[in-house]
């Protein structure tokens, strides 16, 4: 660690103070921790890190990186599961079986991508879904309806047009 800033000749030491933040991949303002420790002058305020400060500020931003996406995957799929069933959705994204439920509880993280493709569903699921399944050539996803109703109710209407024909 230095003890002298090159900037402007002030006294460098370890500061710890809330309200810092930091990026971590491609988010911003993600919050460092009001413990951390930070060699920062005292007279110009200009941040001095080296490897071991580095590295405890990478895992600490890491830690809130991976929680910002956490929450937006709770939050996005409590949305969209109003409108879709949960395997219908792990279906179309191409998710395991019983991946969203692990998100809802916390006990995965999420990639950025799939972060950020839940929150725009969730934006209008309906609507989202069927432009999606529309521009990819894909089936859309059926709206959530008590089980076996829809496929049973197109049954009874292809029978009853084929009966009337007979």
């Amino acid at each position: 660690m230095i003890d002298k800033c090159p900037l402007c000749g002030g006294r460098v030491r370890p500061t710890a103070k809330r309200g810092r933040v930091g990026r971590h991949r491609n988010v911003r303002d993600l919050p460092i921790p009001a413990d951390l420790e930070i060699p920062t002058c005292a007279k110009c305020g200009e941040a001095y890190v080296d490897l071991a400060t580095g590295r405890a500020l990478d895992a600490a931003l890491k830690a809130a990186y991976d929680e910002r996406l956490r929450a937006a995957a709770r939050t996005a799929i409590a949305s969209i599961i109003a409108s879709v069933t949960q395997k219908d959705l792990e279906r179309r994204l191409g998710l395991a079986h019983g991946y969203v439920s692990k998100l809802l509880a916390g006990k995965k993280t999420p990639s950025y991508d799939l972060a950020a493709h839940l929150v725009l569903l969730a934006r209008s699921p309906k609507r989202r879904l069927e432009e999606e399944a529309e521009a990819m050539g894909g089936v859309g996803l059926s709206l959530k309806a008590p089980a076996g109703h829809a496929e049973a109710d197109k049954l009874r209407r292809k029978r009853r047009g084929a009966t009337a024909a007979a």
